[in-house]
């Protein structure tokens, strides 16, 4: 392939994976508006997952596609199949669908990042290095120093975890 080529596809990719981090930086920060999920569950986020799904179907990743995820039955190629199964059944949503759907994802995002117990995510990276589930760690202080090393500095810095997904996706 030459060089022109291989840039302009990376260049695609590239573009193509920002805009679907973006995506999840808003599900991970909480933004569950209609706007956003009519965004969400557009035919130009629709086209995006659909290119992913189909570069982790052709096994162009450097992970088995197949092989099951952590505690999961479930492989990354399932995981692929099933956001699409979703768009397939939340494609064309009327407003009033929107608005549902919505006020459905807010009250997800609440039980599994907002109500203390044995199900609650933990949206930061912390708990998972170590047996403490503590907020602003060891690893809060590396992921800051990286995030300073690549010139990046966050606007809620010592106020927001570092290493919470929303930030690391944003």
């Amino acid at each position: 392939m030459p060089d022109q080529q291989l840039e302009s596809r990376i260049g695609m990719d590239l573009a193509r994976r920002a805009y679907l981090y973006d995506l999840l930086h808003a599900v991970f920060g909480g933004n569950c508006s209609p706007d956003f999920v009519s965004k969400l569950f557009g035919s130009q986020a629709r086209e995006m997952f659909t290119c992913e799904a189909a570069v982790i179907s052709d096994g162009d990743l450097s992970v088995d596609s197949k092989c099951a995820l952590a505690k999961m039955d479930r492989s990354l190629d399932d995981c692929a199949r099933e956001v699409l199964a979703c768009y397939d059944e939340h494609g064309n949503l009327s407003s009033d669908a929107v608005a549902t759907l919505a006020s459905e994802m807010e009250g997800d995002y609440a039980k599994l990042f907002q109500i203390p117990g044995d199900c609650y995510v933990h949206m930061w990276e912390s708990p998972y290095v170590g047996t403490e589930q503590t907020l602003f760690q060891c690893s809060t202080l590396d992921v800051r120093a990286a995030y300073h090393a690549a010139g990046l500095k966050l606007q809620a810095e010592k106020q927001f975890p570092d290493d919470h997904i929303a930030a690391m996706l944003g």
